[in-house]
């Protein structure tokens, strides 16, 4: 946990492999494990997350959707600024 986090946030964030900032976390790092992933870029506009989300039914435009997921992953607000 770095500085800033722990200046600005009272409290640690769970981050899951259920929605698409765990699972690009969890796959960034097993890739990175591996000699063909040392040679690609993980974004989430990346050819090799995007293609993964759309496999896993990550991605979406729908708005409504992606709160929805949101909320039953308990992280509505995480990324809010806090007082």
């Amino acid at each position: 946990m770095n500085v800033i986090w722990c200046a600005a946030f009272d409290e640690r964030v769970k981050v899951t492999g259920k929605g698409d900032t765990g699972d690009i976390i969890t796959f960034a790092r097993e890739q990175m494990k591996t000699e063909e992933g040392l040679n690609h870029k993980f974004t989430f506009s990346g050819p090799v997350y995007f293609d993964r989300m759309k496999r896993k039914g990550l991605y979406s435009v729908d708005v409504r959707a992606i709160e929805e997921r949101v909320a039953n992953a308990g992280a509505t607000g995480v990324f809010s600024e806090r007082a």
